[in-house]
C-alpha cells in the first residue's frame, strides 16, 4: 500500500471514529431502591418526551447494573434560526452500589416490576431501604443542518448536552425529594458504604 492510500485510509478511519457518540454521564447517588429509581426515571424520561428504546441488565461486582438508552426526542426540533433545531437522545444507567439483599433477590426490571415494587407492603419496603443506588445520566445532541430544507437536511452531531443531563437529574431529584417529604440527603446506608470500603482496602494492604 502506497503512502497515499495509507493517508487515505486513516483519514476515513479518524472521521468514522469521530462519528461515534460520546457519552458524558453525570451521576448521584441516592438512598433508594433501583425498582424505585427505575419506576421514577422511566417516568421523567417519558414525561420529557424521551422514549426507551433499548435496555439491558447485567452484575458488576455481583451487584446489579441497569443501562437504558432512548430514542431521539424531537420535542425541540422544528426552530426557526439556524441552530435552534435540535434534537436530544439521552442515556441511563441505574447501578447498585450496597444492598442488603442477596443476588438472587434481584429480578430483571421493566414498568411493571418498579410499579409493584412501588405497590409492596412496608416491611418489604423497608428492606428496599437498605440500599444505595446511583442514577447516572448523559444526553447528546444534534442540529439540523440546514433550517430552511428541513426534510433535506441532514442532522449533525454536537456531542454532549451536559444541560439536558442536568436538567433530567433535576427533574428526578424534585420528584424523589416530594415522595420523602423534602430534599435528598445523605442516609446511614451512605455510611456503611464507606465503612464496607474502608474494610475491603484494610483486607487487600
Amino acid at each position: 500500500m502506497n503512502k497515499k492510500k495509507l493517508s487515505a485510509l486513516v483519514l476515513a478511519l479518524l472521521v468514522l471514529g469521530g462519528c461515534a457518540e460520546h457519552k458524558e454521564f453525570q451521576y448521584r447517588d441516592y438512598p433508594m431502591a433501583r425498582e424505585e429509581m427505575y419506576d421514577a426515571i422511566v417516568s421523567v424520561l417519558q414525561a420529557e418526551g424521551y422514549e426507551i428504546e433499548d435496555q439491558s441488565e447485567n452484575f458488576v461486582n455481583g451487584l446489579p447494573q441497569l443501562e437504558l438508552s432512548t430514542g431521539w426526542n424531537l420535542r425541540y426540533t422544528g426552530g426557526v434560526s439556524k441552530g435552534n433545531d435540535v434534537r436530544h437522545r439521552a442515556y441511563v444507567r441505574i447501578t447498585t452500589l450496597y444492598t442488603e439483599r442477596e443476588e438472587k433477590e434481584f429480578q430483571p426490571l421493566s414498568a411493571e416490576e418498579g410499579r409493584r415494587w412501588l405497590e409492596m407492603k412496608e416491611e418489604q419496603r423497608k428492606k428496599a431501604e437498605m440500599e444505595q443506588t446511583r442514577l447516572s445520566i448523559a444526553v447528546n445532541r444534534e442540529h439540523r443542518e440546514a433550517v430552511a430544507r428541513p426534510l433535506e437536511a441532514e442532522w449533525i452531531y454536537d456531542g454532549p448536552d451536559g444541560l439536558a443531563a442536568a436538567q433530567l437529574l433535576g427533574r428526578f431529584e424534585a420528584l424523589f425529594g416530594s415522595k420523602l417529604g423534602g430534599g435528598t440527603k445523605p442516609s446511614s446506608k451512605g455510611e456503611r458504604l464507606k465503612e464496607q470500603e474502608l474494610r475491603t482496602r484494610q483486607s487487600n494492604r
